[in-house]
């Protein structure tokens, strides 16, 4: 009676030994995976997908898929291995892109006519850019007035190039009015005003239009 019990107590055992564990299922767990939020930012929930879509609209390609990601047993190893994926082929896409910029600037640089565009261009945006952060840091209720401020003076630095102002004594009358003191948005619209009006603008409402 003992030697059965014995018996049946291996062979219950060994039936437990053989019972197969499932087997892992890489393709399942990462459709979890893919949205599970991993931290949190100032720009909300990270996920992979998440860094999949930040990529596609970046660089207007898919994120490589890392090689090891479907060998992942749980979601920190298969986040980790997208987030590497991401840093480095992002990486890869700025670096692409300053090269592919300075090309374009060097091959602009020796074309006279493409060199005065990209810096009219340049003044423009900046004086445009100066505009609205003055607007957008003004009270409501000094908006408008903030606006007439920026066209006046925007037209005052356009008829001083015209005059024969040149730009030193223009840069040296706008620092004497405190224009260029600190971060003031008035001090860049002076002196990106002045440039339009070197490269043809002849009115504030061309700049602010």
């Amino acid at each position: 009676m003992k030697k059965i019990f014995i018996i049946t107590s291996v062979v219950l055992m060994l039936s437990s030994c053989s019972t197969p564990t499932p087997p892992h299922d890489p393709q399942k767990n990462t459709v979890n995976w893919n949205s599970k939020v991993m931290s949190q930012s100032i720009e909300g929930q990270i996920t992979v997908d998440g860094l999949k879509s930040q990529f596609k609209n970046v660089t207007g390609n898919e994120l490589p898929v890392p090689a090891r990601a479907l060998s992942c047993s749980d979601p920190d190893c298969y986040y980790a291995l997208w987030s590497e994926s991401y840093t480095k082929n992002m990486r890869i896409y700025r670096e692409n892109q300053e090269s592919e910029n300075r090309a374009k600037a060097e091959q602009c640089d020796s074309n006279p006519q493409c060199r005065r565009k990209a810096e009219f261009e340049r003044y423009l945006s900046g004086a445009k850019s100066s505009y609205q952060e003055a607007i957008l840091t003004a009270t409501p209720v000094y908006s408008g007035r903030a606006d007439r401020m920026a066209r006046a003076l925007c037209n005052k630095a356009i008829s001083a190039q015209s005059n024969g102002v040149d730009i030193s004594n223009w840069v040296r009358s706008v620092s004497d009015a405190g224009l260029l003191d600190g971060n003031n948005p008035y001090g860049s619209i002076a002196i990106s005003c002045w440039w339009t009006g070197f490269y043809g603008v002849k009115d504030a409402n061309q700049v602010f239009n």
